[in-house]
């Protein structure tokens, strides 16, 4: 089950994630629940694995969660994608 978040705070130990108002749970997060956590950088998926410590309702819902000791790095190609500049020539083909 996803749920769209976005990062509203980084304190020492914790991250403070804030769904919008529009945004729906599908379940209730409560302290103690582990949950995984994926985001989308500009050259490959990132993810870990942390656990709910707190949940806050003012003035929006937001969850405070265990910073990661690590962070995994998935790339999603074989290579990883270089800027590259290139002369190019065109021919028309009759």
């Amino acid at each position: 089950v996803q749920c769209h978040t976005r990062v509203l705070e980084q304190r020492q130990d914790t991250i403070l994630v804030v769904g919008g108002e529009r945004v729906r749970v599908p379940s209730p997060l409560l302290p103690g629940q582990r949950v995984q956590v994926q985001f989308q950088g500009d050259d490959a998926l990132y993810g870990f694995r942390s656990r709910i410590l707190r949940t806050h309702h003012t003035p929006l819902t937001c969850w405070e969660m265990e910073k990661p000791k690590t962070i995994q790095r998935h790339q999603r190609r074989r290579y990883p994608r270089l800027a590259l500049r290139l002369p190019v020539q065109f021919t028309h083909l009759y």
